[in-house]
């Protein structure tokens, strides 16, 4: 009979929290910081959550992002992500109006120290309902940029491999010239 180690259950366990974490948290993110990976592991793949506000308007925001970041050098790490967010806007004549979009995002981080990273890079919203009541569809939606700083740490509880990184962004929505800040709060599984 084969012994059951707590080596063998990493990535049974590792898998179990990453689908637990999309189905059960809800999160926004325009550019964020990935999940540094380790140098013995060049590769994380993560799942992160986000909240935060548009400076222009009253309008508030959360939403998730699902990424893979390779570490490609020992200062930088590549990453692309798909972000699903939902924004709304408060107003004091009329109803609220909620917008839900979908993003994809590139961005490119520098390692300041081994937990500490900058970001940036560019967001390109390529779904939304934000089309008079109707469902989602493919949009050519708003370009966004921006700035992070993210700390990562090992993924206590998790496993040494592992990340959980949590950032401080500025973004800039360059086609409706809007200024967004948020907190993301991310895990990345490294391999």
């Amino acid at each position: 009979m084969k012994r059951d180690t707590k080596e063998s259950r990493r990535p049974t366990i590792a898998a179990a929290s990453f689908l637990l974490l999309i189905h059960a948290l809800p999160a926004t993110a325009q550019v964020s910081a990935p999940p540094i990976p380790q140098e013995i592991h060049s590769d994380s793949v993560g799942v992160g959550v986000s909240a935060g506000g548009v400076v222009e308007r009253d309008a508030i925001f959360w939403g998730f992002t699902l990424d893979y970041a390779r570490r490609t050098s020992n200062r930088l790490v590549v990453s692309g992500s798909v972000a699903w967010d939902r924004e709304t806007e408060s107003f004091t004549n009329k109803p609220d109006n909620t917008v839900r979009s979908y993003t994809a995002v590139g961005t490119l981080s520098y390692l300041l120290t081994e937990r500490m990273s900058l970001t940036t890079g560019l967001g390109k919203g390529f779904a939304d309902d934000d089309n008079s009541g109707k469902a989602m569809q493919f949009t050519n939606g708003d370009l966004s940029t921006g700035i992070v700083f993210g700390y990562a740490m090992d993924g206590f509880p998790f496993f040494a491999r592992d990340s959980v990184s949590i950032s401080a962004a500025y973004e800039y929505n360059i086609d409706k010239n809007e200024t967004m800040i948020s907190i993301d709060l991310a895990f990345g599984w490294g391999f």
